[in-house]
């Protein structure tokens, strides 16, 4: 199954083989874990930033598509760490041939827990703060 938190009806989910939405932080990482895929679209709303779930997603070993959104690209490369869709029928593109193509998603989640686990910590967020004082 494709893990997703995007509310979709109930015929769109059974078209993408859509695991249901999961709240729980434990389950969700289990989740992320076991999934080839993890399908995160970002609020158009949120202009700065990269939410929680992209770095929990990439961390836990999933390969994370997700929507565009300008801070993704300052940390990551498309391609190379995530893989960005433009739009419903690229998404289901993306999702065709990363779900079929075990050696290049492999690679991708790889390139992205090694980023994660080299940059993107709570501890090089401490470093980084007390670097300002």
């Amino acid at each position: 199954k494709i893990f997703s938190d995007w509310d979709m009806p109930e015929d769109t989910k059974e078209k993408y083989f859509m695991h249901d939405k999961i709240n729980d932080i434990s389950e969700r990482r289990e989740i992320y874990s076991r999934s080839k895929i993890s399908l995160y679209t970002i609020n158009r709303a949120m202009v700065n930033g990269i939410p929680h779930q992209c770095f929990d997603i990439m961390g836990a070993g999933s390969l994370l598509i997700t929507n565009k959104q300008k801070d993704l690209y300052n940390h990551f490369t498309n391609g190379k760490d995530l893989i960005i869709f433009e739009d419903e029928f690229d998404l289901e593109q993306k999702l065709l041939i990363y779900l079929h193509n075990n050696n290049e998603r492999n690679e991708i989640i790889e390139n992205a827990r090694r980023k994660i686990n080299n940059e993107h910590l709570i501890i090089h967020r401490i470093r980084e703060i007390l670097s300002i004082f």
